[in-house]
């Protein structure tokens, strides 16, 4: 890896600014070199680290944050969704929670960002079952099934997706058919 020094050399390109900003802390490289060395050691492990599971719980946050912006638009034709700025958990809790899909799926969703949350603080978090509890449920896979919790993840995605679009007759009777079936319990 290059050293903080040579890095600095690099990028002077003739600037006169910066060679004269690295002519004031040239004397103090060794100890600046010395005082990131550990932080260069866990940057090196992290960017080494295999983030698939990382990245597909990312992607399905963003599928399903664009989903939901979407039918929130559908639902609140005059206010201007996209330019509220609001967080995932906030566009969930703009769901009418006393109807379908809202009161369905709103725990899942909630869940998926609990998740990525706290991959945001600590990318060494492992994604288990143990965070899954709603996401399983709204994945469709039965409990004696064994699938890796990516797997729920992604699945619970597709679900939503599917009852997150724009009124249509076919999603009527989608609805129509789950109420019916969830209201047998």
């Amino acid at each position: 890896m290059m050293s903080i020094k040579e890095y600095l050399k690099s990028v002077l390109n003739g600037n006169e600014k910066l060679a004269k900003a690295f002519n004031l802390i040239e004397p103090f490289i060794e100890e600046i070199e010395k005082d990131s060395s550990d932080r260069v050691k866990r940057y090196t492990i992290l960017a080494q680290q295999n983030h698939d599971v990382l990245g597909r719980v990312l992607k399905c946050h963003l599928i399903l944050e664009n989903y939901l912006t979407d039918y929130l638009k559908h639902l609140y034709p005059s206010i201007k969704i996209e330019n509220l700025r609001l967080s995932f958990a906030q566009l969930v809790n703009l769901l009418p929670q006393d109807q379908f899909p809202g009161d369905f799926i709103s725990s899942g969703l909630l869940e998926l960002n609990r998740i990525r949350n706290k991959f945001a603080h600590n990318l060494e978090f492992e994604l288990s079952q143990d965070y899954l509890k709603h996401i399983r449920t709204l994945s469709g896979i039965q409990p004696n099934e064994e699938k890796e919790p990516i797997e729920l993840v992604e699945k619970m995605t597709f679900f939503c997706c599917s009852l997150l679009v724009a009124k249509n007759k076919g999603q009527d009777l989608i609805t129509e058919t789950l109420i019916k079936v969830f209201a047998d319990k």
